[in-house]
């Protein structure tokens, strides 16, 4: 049987309550999550709030899937 595709899943949140991140911030963060291998599937700012959230997730490695106390 094939093995189907797992993947993690990352979350992050910029800016502050009274800030909204600038171009640059929010740039910095996209492009440090890009090396990484994270892809953001997701991006939208909180309620009553200048924060942005962001989410991500990139392919789960064979290592981290035998560790994973998921089933498989």
């Amino acid at each position: 049987m094939a093995e189907s595709t797992r993947w993690e899943y990352t979350i992050q949140t910029c800016g502050t309550t009274f800030h909204s991140p600038t171009d640059e911030e929010l740039q910095a963060v996209l492009n440090s999550l890009g090396e990484q291998g994270w892809e953001v599937f997701s991006l939208a700012q909180l309620e009553n709030s200048n924060k942005v959230r962001l989410a991500a997730k990139r392919l789960l490695s064979t290592p981290a899937r035998r560790h994973s106390s998921w089933p498989s």
